[in-house]
């Protein structure tokens, strides 16, 4: 069978995450990877084979005959990078988030589905096991109707003052508490509960970043009754790495899941 060829876009930490998770798979072939790094670059060149590496992903794009592109950049350059993938009728896997813009994230998406294409952004976590198996518990009723649920994430990802120098630190790079971290809280609360018909008593506040917020808060409401909160915080110290609490209430009982 022939191997689906794939491009990576970015080849900092999520973009080597991702090329280490195919590599070993037999169905695909990772032929190309874009990096403007000429540090990176000269290291990919010097200790790996089988692929071609280029700083220019335009070039990347126009030389390679890609089946998927994997795009690992910040969230300022997705809408160009995806608007020539697309182009050039090649299947897309970007990374979280999706845009900064809800106009270019529908822009996308509906660009995706006119040119009959496979689309998808990383919310990694509602392929986990353990949040497959609270939306098993929620199907099959184990506890009863939901009534309430509290979805949370912390991190110490911004552990001094930030002016806003590194793409986390703007809105317009993609950065912010928010669209780093709190996207994939909300996307578990999607995904196990549904999409809100009422968020209110939203803060945004600041504790670290000058441009950007460290800590959300909000508040989901449905038409049905169930109602719920969000609280994300990337700048909390007795946390040394990611972690995801959730917590769901029903009238028969209650599902905590909590990952490390």
């Amino acid at each position: 069978m022939e191997k689906i060829k794939i491009g990576i876009i970015g080849a900092g930490r999520m973009g080597i995450t991702h090329m280490s998770i195919l590599g070993p798979n037999a169905k695909i072939e990772i032929t190309a990877i874009s990096e403007p790094s000429k540090l990176i670059g000269s290291l990919f060149e010097k200790y790996f084979s089988g692929f071609t590496v280029y700083s220019d992903y335009n070039e990347m794009l126009q030389k390679e005959k890609l089946d998927g592109l994997l795009v690992c950049t910040p969230p300022n350059l997705h809408k160009s990078i995806c608007l020539t993938a697309i182009e050039k009728k090649i299947n897309l896997f970007v990374e979280k988030p999706f845009t900064t813009s809800f106009k270019d994230a529908s822009e996308l998406a509906s660009l995706v589905q006119k040119n009959d294409l496979v689309g998808q952004v990383g919310y990694v976590y509602r392929f986990n096991d353990m949040f497959i198996k609270a939306k098993e518990l929620i199907n099959e009723s184990v506890i009863g109707n939901v009534l309430r649920f509290k979805s949370e994430m912390f991190s110490y990802t911004i552990s001094k003052p930030d002016e806003g120098e590194g793409w986390r630190g703007t809105i317009e790079s993609g950065g912010g508490c928010l669209f780093e971290m709190g996207s994939h809280a909300i996307d578990l609360v999607h995904y196990l509960i549904g999409v809100p018909d009422k968020v209110t008593g939203s803060l945004l506040s600041n504790v670290y970043s000058k441009a950007v917020e460290d800590t959300v808060s909000s508040s989901f409401y449905y038409k049905n009754g169930i109602a719920g909160t969000l609280y994300v915080n990337w700048c909390d110290p007795t946390y040394r790495k990611p972690s995801n609490k959730l917590e769901i209430i029903g009238s028969e009982g209650k599902i905590l899941v909590s990952q490390h």
